[in-house]
């Protein structure tokens, strides 16, 4: 329950902090929400899959630095989102420019995957294979339950600046 009300915090601050987002910049607020959600998800997940301290507070940190960085790549995306918007809107884009727009795309998904996978290595070399397996469930659901609020939030940007 405490995860779902600090996830509602989080996406109640979001649309706060979009501009300064866009700069590059992270509201300190918002980072004191992102702090206080990954504490809590690691506490719970500490709780759930027995997790010791130094494990518990190695993916807190793992999370933070997920976050930080899928800011940035999110940034990425949403550029290449455009380029292949305006590429698609344009009669006179060659199949050479799509290629290279799609293997951009292709890229920044493999580097995402790369990333994960390298971050969680140690982490996953501490835990059981069934504690793996519980972590992998319980950041899906994590995921799932931020989007749903994110989805779910009054529509705050403004209508066609979504994105």
């Amino acid at each position: 329950m405490r995860i779902i009300v600090a996830t509602l915090m989080l996406a109640a601050a979001l649309p706060a902090a979009v501009a300064a987002q866009v700069r590059g910049q992270v509201p300190p607020a918002r980072a004191q929400l992102e702090r206080q959600v990954a504490q809590r998800f690691a506490r719970q997940m500490q709780m759930d899959l027995g997790l010791t301290p130094q494990v518990r507070d190695r993916l807190e940190v793992l999370l933070l630095d997920k976050t930080a960085r899928e800011r940035g790549r999110d940034r990425e995306a949403n550029q290449l989102q455009q380029r292949l918007a305006a590429a698609v809107q344009d009669p006179n884009t060659s199949d050479a420019q799509f290629q290279q727009i799609l293997e951009d795309i292709r890229q920044l998904r493999q580097r995402e995957h790369e990333e994960w996978t390298r971050e969680f290595a140690e982490l996953r070399n501490s835990l059981t294979p069934r504690q793996q397996a519980q972590l992998t469930l319980g950041l899906a659901r994590f995921q799932r339950r931020i989007l749903e609020q994110i989805q779910n939030r009054p529509a705050q940007r403004g209508r066609g600046g979504g994105g």
